[in-house]
């Protein structure tokens, strides 16, 4: 009988100890009957500003908005700002940042193979307007991390800490 006892309370305690344990990363989990219309950002003709481009996602995560922001725009008068074959790793937010583990080819496209510093400019920010700006992400900014490392510089930008939008490059309203 005592056995027994012990045997229950060392089930209870490590059921709890999972149940109640703090983590402070949080993943999004991907809700396959959720969906939604968000916006995308895509430079326009001049590469000066970001402009939106709706689209309905599902699942609605930011998994699938960074598939679709790859895959570029719609719209024959708005430019991909990710070179193709960038592929998100994962992603977890902490304390309402969304950190990004994207594969190598952000950093070759940062670091040289796509073009200038305008490109660059451009590309962080197309990605963190689209996470940032769709309010159903939930996030205040993104840190990139470069295949789980996050001391990789980012072509003139260095080692990246927090990224958030650059209110002068969004075209958010017809002017």
């Amino acid at each position: 009988m005592r056995r027994n006892s012990i045997i229950f309370i060392l089930i209870l305690v490590i059921t709890m100890s999972f149940g109640c344990s703090k983590e402070e990363n949080t993943q999004i989990p991907d809700e396959p009957n959720s969906s939604g219309v968000i916006n995308l950002y895509f430079s326009d003709e001049q590469a000066q500003y970001l402009l939106p481009e709706e689209r309905e996602i599902s699942p609605l995560t930011i998994n699938k908005a960074f598939e679709q922001l790859v895959l570029g725009p719609n719209n024959k008068n708005l430019y991909s700002t990710l070179p193709p074959k960038v592929e998100l790793i994962d992603v977890y937010i902490e304390n309402n940042i969304a950190v990004l583990n994207i594969n190598k080819e952000l950093y070759l496209a940062m670091n040289g193979n796509y073009g200038t510093s305008t490109a660059s400019r451009m590309l962080l920010n197309s990605l963190v307007g689209t996470i940032v700006y769709n309010e159903v992400f939930q996030v205040d900014g993104i840190k990139i991390l470069i295949e789980g490392k996050d001391d990789v510089s980012l072509g003139q930008y260095g080692v990246l800490n927090i990224i958030y939008p650059n209110e002068e490059v969004f075209k958010r309203e017809e002017e």
